[in-house]
């Protein structure tokens, strides 16, 4: 358990909440999340504490993609300290159809580009060219009435994606799909991923605690008073109804990768040749271009290390491939097979039994950023370890190194779950290629949405893993940190300022006085919200993109930092 006790020291009140959250894991459902018999599936009640898919929620565009990326570019505007007016027509003149159109195109731009450098290893990883979904009309997946275009169909709350150390409160998400009436070979899904800031400045568990109780407080919330609350919540950051922001909006241009939180795209658009368009994600974030707008760039897709490095040596490998596998090989039976079991060895060292459910939701490893690649293929099995590691030493190397732990009393793993469980974490295996496969005796990955390759449909359908595992468990870690956070709660901090404008505590609040008085050096995620409040004023193109590239350093710093670092409510984050 040394990596886990490491882990633990890195924040006290971190700390606190971490070992609860491990602990909750071990256990059954509180009553605060029990499951309706014959089922299995939340009370429509709890549902909604961890997701939304009511239909009276999206009616009159409520959360329309045309919505969302106006405003991510209204909130990359710099205030204007001096002249609100000024500001305000800044914003107006960045949320048109134009600049939204902009923005849009520079994902659908993406598509066209296959070569791609892993940014921590520098080896090639090139993408596979999309024609079909480079040929997108942004103009028609920006209409919901349009028969391409793009439509909300659900919220979900990952508070659970929260760090240890709390710098920002999980993740809350909209995922958009295209197509009405659906077409089986012609689909396309965008999720926004929004890392939102925690408004405590010293990062404390009470900061997120706002965050937390709004979700608590949509139970019994229906049709009109459910859809207001949402709304504000998302785009005005209120989270108590009282028509003051409590946070920064959820859809904020810094909660996209600036430095945290992702865009994340499930494609199939086939034009009916599904065997060289098969379905794929990948990953965005937000950043800026020498001019200052909003743009989307590529990222690689994480917790997705290049399926090559689980295979043999192939020709024709790209300079510095082979010394990557060499490594990720190495590390995969030393780091992550521990990892991969992590818990079971906590079961069994608090003489627990775990419920496929609890594994199902904590299984996870920290796969580096340096073997990720920039596609995830869920169709078919070109993607998943337990195929590409066939005829390799790996499988033995695994087998060896389960020997040197104490795992439950009669337990059989082996290399074959242990690979099925890194294909079932990655983007592409909890998509579709791990579905059936046995991650432990007689435990096999769930299933996903109706038609597969989703685990929600156009028609706002769950997956069987979604149903039945994830949303359970989510629910107990969101009532777990509110019965363990709020009875020590005295003040809730007010939102922080952008990083457009200087960096300084609230004056009423008493957390960020002392933040103030205890400032130490600038963390890696605040120096990339000061690397990007100099594009805007660098006066030449020059300086302009001197300015982006250290902001892209910068991030990928901070975005590095974070993915070495324990979760709030699972030792191992993942993106699913």
């Amino acid at each position: 358990m040394a990596r886990y006790i490491f882990l633990k020291s890195m924040l006290s009140s971190a700390l606190a909440l971490t070992t609860f959250a491990a602990e909750a894991q071990q256990s059954t459902y509180s009553v605060q999340c029990t499951v309706e018999k014959g089922t299995g599936h939340l009370e429509t009640d709890l549902r909604r504490t961890v997701v939304i898919t009511d239909p009276e929620v999206f009616k009159d565009d409520a959360f329309s993609l045309e919505r969302t990326l106006g405003a991510i570019l209204t909130s990359a505007v710099t205030p204007n300290s001096q002249d609100a007016a000024a500001t305000e027509a800044q914003k107006k003149l960045v949320n048109t159809q134009a600049e939204r159109v902009s923005l849009l195109t520079s994902m659908i731009r993406s598509f066209r580009v296959a070569d791609r450098i892993n940014p921590d290893s520098k080896v090639a990883m090139p993408a596979k060219i999309c024609p079909n979904e480079a040929a997108l009309d942004p103009l028609k997946l920006l209409t919901p009435q349009d028969v391409e275009g793009m439509r909300p169909v659900g919220l979900f709350n990952r508070l659970d994606l929260a760090p240890a150390n709390f710098k920002y409160c999980g993740e809350h998400r909209i995922v958009y799909a295209k197509g009405d009436p659906v077409e089986r070979t012609n689909r396309f899904f965008l999720i926004f991923e929004a890392a939102v800031d925690n408004p405590d400045p010293q990062n404390r568990p009470e900061g997120c605690l706002g965050i937390a109780r709004f979700w608590d407080s949509l139970k019994g919330k229906t049709g009109p008073e459910l859809k207001t609350a949402l709304e504000k919540f998302y785009y005005e950051g209120d989270t108590d109804g009282d028509g003051t922001a409590d946070i920064q909006p959820v859809i904020h241009h810094q909660h996209f990768g600036l430095p945290f939180g992702q865009v994340r795209g499930n494609l199939f658009v086939t034009s009916g040749d599904i065997g060289n368009n098969p379905w794929m994600l990948r990953e965005w974030r937000v950043s800026v271009s020498p001019d200052g707008s909003a743009v989307f760039v590529p990222d690689t897709v994480k917790a997705n290390p290049h399926p090559a490095l689980y295979g043999a040596a192939a020709t024709n490998e790209a300079e510095g491939f082979g010394d990557l596998r060499f490594d990720f090989q190495d590390d995969f039976v030393r780091i992550h097979v521990r990892e991969l079991i992590e818990t079971e060895l906590r079961a069994q060292k608090d003489g627990k039994t775990l419920s496929p459910t609890e594994l199902f939701a904590s299984v996870g490893a920290r796969f580096p950023n340096r073997s990720n690649t920039f596609e995830s293929i869920s169709q078919g099995d070109n993607d998943d370890p337990l195929k590409r590691a066939e005829n390799t030493g790996l499988p033995t190397g695994v087998n060896s190194e389960l020997k040197n732990f104490r795992l439950p009393q009669g337990s059989t793993l082996t290399a074959q779950h242990i690979l099925a469980r890194a294909g079932a974490v990655s983007c592409g295996g909890c998509h579709q290629f791990s579905v059936g496969q046995e991650i432990a005796p007689n435990v096999k990955w769930p299933a996903t949405a109706p038609g597969g390759f989703t685990h929600v449909t156009e028609k706002r359908e769950l997956s069987e893993a979604l149903e039945k595992h994830f949303l359970p468990a989510r629910c107990e870690n969101l009532d777990n940190f509110l019965n363990k956070v709020a009875p020590t709660t005295k003040t809730v901090a007010a939102p922080r300022p952008a990083a457009s404008a200087p960096i300084q505590p609230t004056p009423s609040s008493t957390a960020g006085a002392v933040a103030s008085s205890r400032q130490g050096p600038p963390t890696a995620a605040a120096k990339a919200r000061q690397a990007l409040t100099r594009v805007a004023p660098a006066e030449s193109r020059l300086e302009r993109l001197e300015a982006v590239r250290n902001l892209e350093e910068q991030v990928q710093t901070a975005r590095h930092q974070d993915r070495q670092e324990a979760g709030a409510f699972m030792t191992y984050r993942r993106p699913h």
